[in-house]
């Protein structure tokens, strides 16, 4: 059976081995079943109502787009593997994309039907994997979710299960830092909140005779006993040029204005590896371009990482023109939220519909990686009539069957009656990923201070700590 480890023996299957000096097994196969070491999560049950699989059960995920299961394995040697699904689909396709480590290029799968659900078979997709441990997710693309998964089958140079919660956490470790490996490289299971799984970070910027350079630490190298054992090295041009043991920046001197700066950071003597180089900045900021909707205003923006590569993005919040203040009567056009990437790109619009009333007070998104995969996810209050980033009506929990069509507003512009919910949005695609009605009842509008829906409708929004280590 393999190890957990992010280094060790790999063994061929004839008896020889060769070792790394990290402690673990690998092998040219691994078969991860429900339960075992590196099945780390399903958005769904075990089953074992449908015959024919094997081990114990099955997986069989909710009926909704984004649905998915998820599994950590470690790699000795980097380079293409194989993974080979076997599943059960009864009737019709149901497409599914496998997403490695986070990453903004998921890889198409079709599950087509099986005929049956006690019918098995498998399909197989090749995906490129770096040394150290890989996060998999397969992820549903269609309303129906995924077809059911008996076991994910790996083959490849040299691979083995992971302890999900034990290793480097590419799914909501708080960062890799281009950290990814074996031996002290391997980001601890403790130590940081859970978050994006963020990159290192590096921004150079020009300055009048040389560069400035600063870097995040991520949570598990903050070491408060032991503060010495944690350094960063700062290259140029792939040049040593100073090991840094007090800060996160440092001002190079006499550097050029294209100089190119990547940091690794050495713990316990082990380096790993470095990040990705930058040059500097001209000035101490950039410019996104933005492409406003006809009589809207850019107004609040939230960063977070959204697709998973490891950089923050931006929700943005677009105003329209006519937006009121609570204590201001009047109809008001939509609210919409976009996700940006800092180069101006659009991953998707949020429109929250007519029954959510425009205006400083009335929408404030809670942007952050709930449910650990290394991304995050926007948590906004909604109501019928609000669209998804896939331009689809809000279609699960209470409002599978609300009315899209009907419109709240009062004679004043106020929206005082009608379904309140909250709603979980896909940071990648916008796409809806659970609605409940909203935590905090209406009620009666005149038990907040004022009976025309002044205070009744100021909100705050935020994702709080509220446990030890997060």
């Amino acid at each position: 059976m393999p190890t957990n480890g992010a280094g060790g023996t790999l063994t061929d299957g004839t008896g020889g081995a060769s070792t790394d000096g990290a402690g673990g097994t690998f092998s040219n196969q691994v078969v991860i079943e429900e339960g075992d070491l590196g099945q780390c999560s399903v958005d769904g049950v075990v089953e074992s109502t449908n015959p024919g699989f094997t081990g114990t059960g099955y997986l069989n995920s909710d009926n909704v787009v984004g649905a998915s299961i998820e599994w950590a394995v470690a790699i000795g040697e980097a380079g293409t593997y194989a993974l080979e699904f076997a599943y059960a689909n009864g009737a019709g396709d149901r497409p599914a994309e496998v997403i490695v480590n986070g990453t903004s290029a998921p890889v198409a799968v079709p599950f087509p039907a099986t005929g049956d659900w006690t019918t098995w078979t498998t399909v197989s997709v090749n995906v490129t994997l770096a040394a150290g441990e890989n996060r998999i997710v397969l992820r549903a693309a269609g309303a129906e979710g995924l077809a059911n998964i008996d076991r994910l089958t790996m083959i490849g140079a040299a691979v083995s299960a992971f302890d999900c919660d034990g290793g480097d956490g590419t799914g909501g470790s708080g960062g890799s830092g281009g950290t990814n490996g074996g031996g002290n490289c391997v980001v601890a299971a403790n130590g940081h909140y859970q978050m994006e799984d963020l990159d290192r970070g590096v921004v150079a910027v020009r300055g009048s005779d040389g560069n400035y350079v600063g870097w995040r630490m991520m949570g598990y190298e903050y070491r408060r006993s032991n503060p010495s054992s944690v350094s960063y090295n700062l290259y140029r041009d792939g040049a040593l040029v100073t090991t840094v043991t007090n800060s996160t920046n440092y001002w190079d001197a006499g550097a050029g204005p294209n100089a190119a700066y990547s940091v690794s950071v050495v713990m316990d003597g082990t380096e790993c590896a470095p990040s990705s180089p930058v040059t500097p900045w001209a000035q101490n900021y950039i410019r996104i371009p933005l492409s406003p909707p006809s009589n809207y205003e850019a107004n609040d923006a939230i960063p977070a990482d959204l697709d998973g590569d490891g950089q923050y993005e931006l929700v943005l919040k677009w105003q329209p023109n006519n937006a009121k203040d609570n204590s201001q009567s009047g109809n008001t056009s939509n609210t919409l939220l976009e996700g940006l990437k800092l180069d101006g790109t659009s991953l998707w619009r949020i429109d929250l519909g007519r029954n959510i009333r425009s205006g400083a007070h009335y929408t404030q998104p809670s942007v952050y990686d709930f449910d650990g995969d290394g991304r995050a996810e926007i948590v906004v209050k909604t109501a019928p009539g609000t669209r998804d980033g896939t331009g689809a009506y809000l279609r699960m929990g209470p409002a599978a069957n609300d009315d899209d069509s009907a419109d709240y507003r009062n004679g004043s512009g106020y929206v005082l009656s009608g379904p309140e919910y909250l709603t979980v949005f896909d940071g990648l695609t916008g796409a809806e990923l659970a609605t409940v009605n909203y935590p905090v009842p209406r009620g009666n509008v005149s038990s907040w201070g004022d009976n025309y829906g002044n205070r009744v409708d100021r909100f705050n929004g935020g994702a709080a700590m509220v446990t030890d280590g997060g």
